[in-house]
């Protein structure tokens, strides 16, 4: 439903007056492909590239920078622009990882060192330290709230309850705060549920022919259940090697249940 519109400039430009009935965080959607966020107490002048114009396309290409006034929104861009450095840095190594993979056939040592060993696999940690320390350094801004949104919860629960409980108590009313809360109770209902030994949720879907297909049809045999999207390149690339290992562990018990999350009946059937 549309509630307001406004002119684009010949260069891309545009200037719209939002009337926000509280001070809170705010989201611009650009065409899909980028996000603006930033709270609502001051104006802000975003600069963003909108849609990809490269051969190679991806979301949230480039960063979008947001100048405000506003030291929440300030708080909320620079987090930003560290996850869009952390990008870049992962595909240079990303880089680094295919290139090593290539020259195993001279030396194998470098891609080994790579993989066990290499910045790849700590980076997610230092990360998060990152992160932290923003969070610990600006305690007092109801921004942060944004931050723990992004911080991993299942590395840092104890971090994430913890700061959380102090922003609420200085912010009672802060509706994200608490939308926030109910959404890390909500997850941590459904790990607790899948904990090694609990009995497995209940899962029943029709099948392409619409016939139901119920998870306790399978007692007394391995499942493997594998959720995927039509839409999800590195699912569908899985389906030909999940197919390899049914057809070699089949005769062993091996049931393989495919779930998909595509609300598209004619593109998951397709798929």
């Amino acid at each position: 439903k549309a509630v307001d519109s406004v002119n684009v400039n010949a260069d891309g430009s545009f200037r719209l007056a939002v009337k926000a009935s509280a001070s809170g965080l705010y989201s611009l959607d650009i065409l899909k492909w980028q996000t603006a966020t930033f709270w609502s107490d001051a104006d802000v002048t975003i600069a963003a590239r909108g849609y990809d114009t490269a051969r190679t396309k991806s979301k949230n290409s480039g960063f979008v920078q947001v100048q405000s006034n506003s030291l929440r929104t300030q708080l909320i861009n620079t987090a930003l622009y560290h996850n869009y450095l952390a990008d870049q840095e992962m595909g240079l190594l990303n880089n680094e990882m295919l290139n090593a993979r290539n020259y195993m056939k001279k030396d194998s040592t470098w891609f080994t060192y790579l993989r066990s060993s290499g910045l790849i696999r700590k980076k997610a940690d230092f990360e998060n330290l990152r992160l932290k320390q923003l969070i610990t350094a600006n305690q007092g801004n109801p921004a942060v709230v944004y931050l723990l949104s992004i911080l991993s919860t299942d590395k840092e629960p104890e971090f994430f309850s913890s700061e959380l409980s102090k922003l609420m108590d200085q912010y009672p009313q802060l509706e994200e705060a608490k939308q926030l809360k109910k959404e890390f109770l909500a997850q941590n209902a459904i790990k607790n549920a899948l904990k090694k030994g609990s009995v497995i949720p209940h899962i029943a879907y029709n099948d392409p022919q619409g016939n139901p297909v119920d998870i306790n049809a399978f007692k007394g045999k391995y499942v493997l259940i594998d959720f995927w999207a039509s839409w999800c390149g590195p699912c569908r690339k899985a389906i030909p090697e999940i197919k390899e290992l049914y057809s070699k562990y089949k005769g062993s018990g091996l049931e393989v249940l495919s779930v998909s999350v595509v609300t598209d009946n004619a593109a998951w059937r397709k798929a």
